[in-house]
């Protein structure tokens, strides 16, 4: 199966140069995988790795997808690709010691591709959440991506470039794959939109609408954690089934050093989706046109219809503008040690006492 193919639609100038350069073996020592789609920087990659390691490559430049390689990229058992992601409760991905570097830092990371490697296949490094390596690490990595050991290959993969060093940029060949979209993919965003509406339009001085909402974000923002627990380990258990038992210890602590950062990436999609909510409304009673939101999946099987322009004249501009404030407040007080059930709460209290008695004037 030819990965890269998944992309000729949605990105067809960069998979045609990334086959032209594989056709004339042109392909890049370090690319940057530069996208606001998580799932995108994490099959991406697997797709440009199956392209640089397969070794039957078709007429066009694309992967056969039929050889070895080719197969045990798509199937995840190519031994020879290594990730190195975010780690600890900051998500950093820190340089290491000099001699005997600890797992899952930069130095560790490139010495696993100066071992020998006894089966000759192509080596491939892929950093998630590059931008968390902090300026050590990246200044330590500089080197290698300078001068890359021999038969091997590096993608960083980034939702933020801005925080690489231009050192480290200018070093990698550049690949934007960005969608301009924000996909929550947590499970219960239908119940927190409904809620998050419920408060908005019945919530006015309601202090048992109130408490209702604040109930149902709680709840599901205390099942985040669950919920990455019950995905790694699931696929931690496919991926168990593939591997002997001498390598089993290594892929069950890659799999528990992902939870953390996981749980940090949904829980960041938690609150996104709370203050895109209220920012979206505001730009409908602003006179925004629905069929431009950047979320219009917001409001779907929702029991009103924003789509309807008298509707959404209705919509009091001060009332959702005071929203998505609160809302910004409520991500500033959330990076503090809080308790998280009180702040949401205070923001609940907010919206139903503070925003009830507003004026509809325009806010400007």
């Amino acid at each position: 199966m030819n990965l890269l193919a998944n992309y000729e639609k949605k990105f067809p100038v960069i998979v045609k140069a990334l086959l032209n350069a594989a056709k004339n073996n042109r392909l890049a020592h370090a690319y940057l995988l530069y996208s606001d789609s998580v799932e995108i920087r994490k099959n991406f990659a697997i797709a440009l790795a199956q392209l640089s390691c397969c070794t039957t490559r078709l007429d066009n430049g694309a992967a056969c997808g039929e050889c070895v390689s080719c197969r045990q990229i798509a199937n995840n058992t190519y031994a020879e690709i290594h990730y190195l992601t975010p780690v600890g409760k900051l998500r950093k991905i820190r340089v290491g010691d000099t001699v005997n570097p600890e797992p899952n830092t930069a130095r560790w990371f490139e010495n696993l591709f100066y071992l020998t490697n006894i089966s000759g296949s192509k080596k491939i490094g892929v950093i998630h959440d590059a931008e968390c390596m902090n300026k050590e690490a990246q200044n330590s990595f500089l080197k290698t991506l300078e001068e890359p050991p021999a038969d091997s290959q590096f993608i960083l993969a980034t939702g933020n470039k801005s925080k690489l060093l231009p050192t480290t940029i200018s070093r990698c060949q550049l690949l934007t794959l960005l969608e301009n979209d924000c996909k929550y993919q947590f499970s219960g965003t239908e119940k927190l939109f409904f809620a998050l509406a419920d408060l908005y339009f019945n919530g006015d001085n309601n202090i048992v609408v109130a408490e209702k909402s604040t109930q149902i974000i709680c709840e599901i923002a205390n099942s985040l954690k669950a919920q990455v627990d019950e995905k790694i380990d699931a696929e931690l258990a496919i991926e168990l089934e593939k591997y002997d038992d001498s390598i089993k210890k290594n892929i069950v602590e890659r799999f528990e050093n992902q939870k953390h950062g996981n749980y940090v990436e949904i829980r960041h999609s938690f609150i996104d989706a709370i203050h895109s909510f209220y920012s979206q409304l505001y730009l409908l009673s602003e006179g925004c046109d629905f069929q431009k939101l950047a979320n219009q999946e917001i409001f779907e099987n929702l029991n009103f219809n924003l789509q309807d322009c008298s509707f959404t004249g209705k919509l009091n501009t001060q009332k959702a503008f005071s929203c998505m404030i609160f809302a910004e407040e409520l991500i500033q007080n959330l990076r503090w040690q809080v308790a998280e059930s009180l702040a949401y709460r205070v923001f609940c209290m907010k919206i139903a006492f503070k925003t009830s008695n507003v004026k509809a004037s325009k806010v400007y």
